[in-house]
């Protein structure tokens, strides 16, 4: 029983070790990354003068640029230390954002998008080898089942924020959000 206890302890240590490095980052990330999937067809359609594809297009580039780099990142980051990776991916994620909220036409969206869809990819992968390399493989499962159910509810607070701010905010305010 006591080693039990023991191992209580260890894995709620290991928890508060990688709260601020990992949690809270991935909180802000997934939170921001859910608030522009509802404003985004509204600030194409209505800022942008975009069509029902352009939406589809845009909204897919996030996507596919994540696919597209899942390879070539892998063999990036292993050249890098992760932490340094995983902090320049957010500040790229934070500055496209910004960015986005400045795109004047349906072409720079869709750039910015696909290099957000890379750097939130990076950022992703950075995560992961980072848990692999630092967390004691004891707590390993617990630490990434808090990272993934932490995503999630970032997601859903993050589309209920973003419907409750877009009565009062810009359309394409929202990547300020975002960032």
């Amino acid at each position: 029983a006591n080693g039990e206890h023991e191992a209580a302890d260890d894995g709620m240590a290991a928890r508060r070790k990688f709260c601020l490095p990992l949690f809270i980052p991935s909180l802000l990330q997934g939170k921001s990354t859910a608030v522009v999937t509802p404003m985004l067809p509204l600030f194409i359609k209505e800022d942008l003068g975009g069509s029902v594809a352009a939406v589809g297009a845009v909204a897919s580039a996030y996507a596919l640029a994540q696919v597209a780099s899942s390879v070539p990142l892998g063999f990036i980051l292993a050249r890098f230390n992760h932490r340094h990776s995983a902090l320049c991916a957010l500040c790229v994620i934070v500055c496209s954002s910004y960015v986005a909220s400045l795109s004047a036409s349906i072409t720079q969206l869709l750039v910015v998008r696909m290099i957000s869809g890379t750097a939130a990819n990076a950022w992703n992968l950075s995560r992961k080898v980072w848990i692999a390399a630092e967390v004691p493989k004891e707590v390993r499962g617990r630490i990434t089942g808090a990272l993934t159910g932490m995503s999630r509810w970032a997601g859903l607070l993050g589309a209920l924020v973003s419907g409750a701010v877009a009565q009062y905010i810009r359309t394409r305010d929202v990547f300020v959000v975002q960032a």
